[in-house]
Order: structure tokens, then C-alpha cells, then sequence
């Protein structure tokens, strides 16, 4: 079947804030290094080093020439990519719209739960016995056109996305559009987010091949990463 991935790229960002001098380059290095042992440690004395590591990092992330009051504003990362699928519109559609489906093909992910009031849970294990979770809202459910969703106020990150389903030129199936973000909250989110996958845009592009793997074969194999 053909496919194709576009390699438009709306924006790839680093969650970390620029660094104003090698002062927080070394809160950054210490922190992060606290907190992947504390991780690595899976007990209470390691929680307490994740927490000591989590305070020295996110005094890294602040510019030197700031203030030491004012925090630096986090940078978002998004991506957007696309892929033809050989199945009907509305099939594809129904195929995305149930969250067993989306934790099948969304790299890292653990699960994806139902909730009350339409409400998705994601869950992610990142490294050692660290969990991330956060809960995400419809925002627009238009079948089989559109789906969107973003996390609600309240999550440790803020994880939007949508997808659009629309005919594949010369009535090649149908070509899906998934456009992703992620915006970590806090230091120990802003380091465990990379463990999410490798880099925004393999993330995106890995999501639409298992789709398209699953819907046009009914099975899925996992492809190395190469780059």
C-alpha cells in the first residue's frame, strides 16, 4: 500500500528554558542526576532525592539575568505529521476515537483510561518505578472528520492533539493528519518527557505507522528507530 509522512515540522522545542551561565548548567546536571538515582532507588529515601533533585534543577532552568523570583516561561514542543491510510473514512475515524486503540499505537504510552464526563486518563512509566499520569477533555468530536483533545488544568503537563481524516487524492484511501504537543509543568516532568519517545517528531510519525499498520493488517510489529 502506499503511505507517505510529511516531515512538516511546525515546531520541535526543547521543554528547557534557556541557561544564562555554567551556574545552572551544574544545578542541571546535579538535579537531574538526584533525581534519575532517587528514581533508580524505588523507596522513600529515593522519593526524598527526587525532591531534593527536582529544587536544585528547577533553579537551573531560571536565566541568570532574571530575577531570582521571576520563573522563565517553559517552551512548548509540537509537531504535525501525516499519513495515507487504505481503509474508509469513517473507519478510521471509529479506529481513533477508542482509547484501547490509541494506547496500542502511541509509543510509551501504558494505558489510556475511560473516565467520567468523556474524560481520558493517560499513563506513562518513564524510567524506574516513576508513573506520570493526566487526564485530557474532548474538545472537538466532529466524525469522521476531526477529533481534538488537550489535558485539563490540573495535570502535571500539558498534552494536546488532533487528528483530521480526510480523502487521499485519487481515492487512495484516507489521509490522516495528527498534530501533537507536550509542555511539561514542573522540573520532574520536564525530565522524565524525553523518556516519552525519541524526540517529538519520531513520537507523531511512530503513532500514525502503527495505525496504519493496525487498521490495513490487524497486526503490529515495532520498528527500530533510526536517526
Amino acid at each position: 500500500m502506499q503511505s507517505s509522512v510529511t516531515n512538516e515540522n511546525l515546531a520541535d522545542y526543547s521543554n528547557a528554558c534557556a541557561l544564562g551561565g555554567w551556574e545552572n548548567m551544574v544545578r542541571l546536571g546535579i538535579g537531574g542526576a538526584l533525581i534519575a538515582y532517587g528514581l533508580m532507588k524505588r523507596s522513600k529515601a529515593g522519593l526524598a532525592l527526587v525532591a531534593v533533585g527536582g529544587g536544585i534543577a528547577s533553579v537551573g532552568l531560571l536565566p541568570a539575568d532574571r530575577e531570582k523570583d521571576e520563573p522563565a516561561a517553559p517552551k512548548k514542543r509540537m509537531v504535525r505529521r501525516a499519513i495515507t491510510i487504505s481503509q474508509p473514512q469513517a473507519e478510521i475515524y471509529e479506529f481513533w476515537s477508542k482509547p484501547e486503540n490509541l494506547q496500542r499505537i502511541f509509543p510509551s504510552i501504558q494505558s489510556i483510561t475511560t473516565l467520567p464526563d468523556h474524560r481520558w486518563r493517560w499513563k506513562v512509566n518513564p524510567m524506574g518505578s516513576y508513573t506520570l499520569d493526566w487526564d485530557t477533555e474532548p474538545i472537538v468530536s466532529d466524525p469522521p472528520n476531526v477529533m481534538s483533545w488537550k489535558s485539563v488544568r490540573e495535570s502535571p503537563l500539558e498534552q494536546a492533539g488532533s487528528v483530521t481524516f480526510a480523502p487521499a487524492p485519487g481515492g487512495k484511501g484516507t489521509e490522516v493528519q495528527l498534530t501533537i504537543s507536550w509542555l511539561a509543568k514542573g522540573p520532574i516532568s520536564a525530565i522524565a518527557l524525553p523518556f516519552l519517545g525519541k524526540g517529538s517528531a519520531w513520537h507523531a510519525g511512530e503513532t500514525l505507522r502503527r495505525a496504519k499498520q493496525l487498521l490495513e493488517t490487524g497486526e503490529l510489529t515495532t520498528a527500530e528507530f533510526a536517526g
